[in-house]
């Protein structure tokens, strides 16, 4: 196909002007515009034209394009990651023929600040429960015609799944989790009563799909995956037939089903994350066995099937968060309430607030974060044994829609905005002090029409040896046929010049292998060393090393040393290493209610007697030790991961 554009300066008349059009004019098809050019590499291009037909195939660069929207008169179509940056074109092919191509240009991803990169979906919704991301770093994001599309770390498009089959449908219908071995979980919904449940080969193949067919037209909790690798989901109206509670096993096979006692039902919620407790998980539900009388119950199913426990009250709640120690927490009773509960179900404390409280998040040592608005707005960070740590207020929070917890306990970040219809941002609070640490600004779309701001619509996840969060952002669009939304990627890691490896995924002692942080211990996950600073200089001196995720009120320290191992070491594994001489070891410490401990700033000047101290230009490797009596393998001591720190002046 021949590009329609020329070169500037040329002018084409008589016969060459006249076969020109007569060539434009024998293919059916017609490209009228690209609005969305210049794109980048895995960008989304809208292809605006006539007679598209119904299906076809799109060419950037003379290489398919992924495409997902289809209609006669528009088709969205990703560019090649594959493409070369600058001028290229794209035809259009149908059973018709293939219109003549339309140049454009192709420009590289650029990084913004900490925005490491955004990726567009051409969905006007977005997953509330945000994005699935896998061991090795691929993120999973699907949308309202449920496709699911794989992007690599580095933001390139990898492929696109529809779960509806081109069955007109809808996506969005929960969580998406993904297994250690990379397997993707998620559920779409044909028009119709059918419920599909996917799981999704990392290579974008079918691994199987669970199709529901009944009086269920949605999920009102999971899919989740649980910590014993069995997906659990929950049907509503239970008490019309439906299975209500449900486990399927890693081939799709229904383990059991528990419609409840009472049934579960909650015809307003799609697919809401589940919480896991050591025993049993947790849901809420704002409605019961009559549609319209609101009788919220907190439901604790085993994962034999048994259900454990059943908790009315108020008429509205939220969903569960759970704690390391198995308890948890929600909102409750018309937002203005958040109530802890021990694993067995029965109530532990509760916060109350005479403004709405926004949806709790909890961090990995047990805290719960959540903001109100009494009097305008008051970020608050509750212990778990429901004590206040901190309050604080001010400007700087706004409205704080969606809310996650890093996982090195660190930083607490926010989708928000200064109020409703203001453009929104992503900010990072410090979990120790509240304090506002960086600011993002989402920019708008389309300036002055008040419709495309874009704001953060969707919980967080997090990538952790990359340091990095996603989040759904939402382009707030009327035309539904041509909305979008973004994956937006956050680097909220440690500064440049540190490094953490030496994580305990696989070789502990005892099996005692953890996702996160170093061997788990006996509160059931690994302890995670995390470091922040300004610059690792001699000058600055401000780096800070924080390990949490240990036993609580046991004796810990942290030590380091120049050079990495890595060997069994009581429950853990050694990763700092050195002569005789060359370990150095940081005060004793009592993990305390917190189950952390920390040191710095001032480690540089803490050091200088150590050897000569700390020395511009050289790397130091950092880890945490401490006492764990009730560890799982019985040597009574257990280990953090590592973190290297280069000082470079």
């Amino acid at each position: 196909p021949m590009a329609t554009h020329l070169p500037t300066g040329v002018a084409l008349t008589g016969a060459p002007l006249l076969a020109l059009l007569l060539s434009a004019s024998s293919a059916a098809q017609t490209i009228t515009a690209l609005p969305d050019a210049p794109v980048t590499p895995s960008g989304r291009l809208r292809i605006l034209g006539s007679d598209l037909g119904a299906d076809g195939t799109v060419r950037i660069g003379g290489a398919v394009a992924l495409t997902t929207v289809w209609r006669d008169d528009e088709v969205h179509a990703y560019v090649p990651e594959s493409t070369a940056i600058g001028a290229t074109d794209v035809p259009v092919t149908t059973v018709s023929g293939t219109s003549p191509a339309v140049a454009f240009d192709v420009v590289p991803r650029t990084l913004d600040g900490r925005v490491a990169w955004r990726f567009p979906i051409s969905s006007i919704s977005v997953n509330g429960h945000g994005v699935g991301v896998a061991p090795d770093g691929t993120v999973y994001a699907d949308d309202s015609r449920g496709r699911l599309y794989a992007v690599a770390p580095d933001g390139a498009l990898l492929w696109i799944y529809d779960g509806n089959e081109g069955v007109v449908g809808g996506g969005l219908e929960g969580p998406i989790d993904v297994g250690a071995d990379g397997t993707i979980y998620y559920a779409t919904n044909p028009l119709g009563a059918e419920i599909r449940v996917h799981a999704v080969n990392p290579d974008g193949t079918r691994k199987w799909m669970h199709s529901e067919v009944s009086l269920s037209y949605v999920l009102c909790a999971g899919p989740s995956l649980g910590p014993d690798g069995n997906l659990y989901l929950v049907f509503d109206r239970a008490h019309l037939g439906t299975r209500g509670a449900c486990s399927l096993d890693p081939n799709g096979n229904v383990r059991w089903s528990n419609p409840g006692t009472p049934a579960v039902n909650d015809t307003g919620s799609l697919g809401a994350r589940i919480a896991f407790g050591p025993n049993a998980f947790y849901v809420a539900f704002n409605e019961g066995e009559v549609p319209g009388v609101f009788q919220n119950h907190l439901f604790g199913f085993g994962y034999d099937g048994s259900q454990r426990f059943a908790v009315p009250g108020a008429w509205s709640s939220g969903r569960p968060h759970e704690r390391p120690d198995g308890s948890f927490v929600l909102r409750w009773g018309l937002d203005s309430e958040i109530r802890s509960f021990a694993a067995d179900g029965s109530a532990q404390w509760s916060f109350h607030s005479f403004g709405n409280l926004t949806e709790p998040v909890v961090g990995p040592n047990g805290d719960t974060y959540h903001q109100v608005a009494d009097g305008g707005p008051k970020l608050n960070a509750i212990a778990p044994d429901g004590s206040v740590r901190w309050s604080v207020a001010g400007s700087q929070l706004g409205w704080m829609n969606f809310m996650g917890v890093t996982p090195d306990g660190g930083h607490l970040l926010d989708g928000g905005r200064a109020g409703f219809g203001q453009p929104g941002w992503i900010r990072s609070y410090s979990t120790a002090t509240g304090a506002l640490e960086w600011s993002i600004g989402l920019p708008e779309e389309d300036p002055g029409s008040g419709l495309a701001d874009l704001v953060v619509q969707s919980e967080w996840s997090f990538d952790r040896p990359a340091g990095r969060g996603y989040a759904m952002v939402n382009a707030l669009v009327h035309e539904s046929d041509d909305g979008y939304g973004y994956v937006y990627a956050v680097d909220v890691g440690p500064p440049a010049g540190i490094t953490a490896d030496c994580f305990g995924g696989s070789g502990c002692p005892c099996g005692n292998d953890s996702a996160f942080g170093g061997c788990a211990n006996s509160t059931g996950a690994g302890a995670l060393l995390s470091a922040s600073a300004g610059g690792t200089s001699v000058g600055d001196d401000d780096l800070e090393l924080t390990a949490t995720g240990l036993p609580r009120h046991q004796f810990g320290l942290v030590f380091m040393g120049p050079t990495a191992v890595n060997l069994p070491f009581g429950d853990g594994r050694l990763c700092v290493g050195g002569a005789a001489n060359g370990i150095f070891r940081f005060p004793v410490q009592d993990s305390g209610a917190a189950g952390a401990i920390g040191v710095g700033p001032g480690i540089i000047a803490g050091t200088a007697a150590f050897t000569g101290g700390i020395a511009p230009g050289t790397s130091w490797r950092f880890q945490a030790w401490f006492r764990d009596p009730a560890g799982p393998c019985g040597d009574a001591f257990n280990t953090s991961n590592a973190v290297e720190a280069l000082f470079a002046r």
